[in-house]
């Protein structure tokens, strides 16, 4: 399934440029934090990434 922007480069909506520097990889970046202990926030978002990723095949 394409995402919309994809669907959009695809329609010459958008216009992909510096595709030297962009990133290959579909997956989250997140920051984690230097305090002792997490916010509640942070530990949601964080089980929520977790558990709702895409499984990625194996091969």
């Amino acid at each position: 399934m394409m995402s919309r922007w994809q669907r959009q480069i695809r329609a010459g909506e958008l216009v992909i440029v510096l595709d030297d520097w962009s990133p290959k990889f579909d997956g989250h970046y997140i920051y984690y934090p230097t305090a002792r202990q997490n916010s509640a926030a942070f530990k949601v978002t964080v089980d929520a990434l977790r558990h709702h990723a895409p499984r990625r095949k194996r091969g």
